[in-house]
């Protein structure tokens, strides 16, 4: 389902994030894609705006959508044959930073 993620922290639970968290994304499927596949609207930028922008595109742009929700399926795909114990522990290896 596209989406589009909203996060406003207080100052100090950001400050937080960014000195314990190396990773570049907050949402789960931009963390295992690494890359952007849903907009993540953090802080200043999570306006009604911007969320009403980005709403509309994913609403009247087909190709948008459609990349979004083929980015669901390689994530899927990806992590399909792998059992839960093993994804979760890849993705804590890749977000402390560590080699497996």
């Amino acid at each position: 389902m596209p989406l589009v993620v909203l996060y406003k922290l207080f100052p100090a639970h950001l400050l937080a994030r960014q000195a314990h968290c190396k990773g570049q994304w907050v949402s789960l499927v931009n963390i295992l894609s690494n890359r952007e596949v849903v907009r993540e609207l953090l802080q200043k930028d999570a306006t009604v705006e911007n969320v009403l922008h980005e709403l509309g595109k994913i609403m009247s742009d087909t190709a948008y959508r459609e990349q979004m929700l083929a980015a669901y399926d390689d994530v899927r795909t990806v992590f399909a044959e792998k059992h839960a114990s093993e994804r979760v522990a890849d993705m804590i290896v890749g977000m402390a930073g560590w080699m497996r």
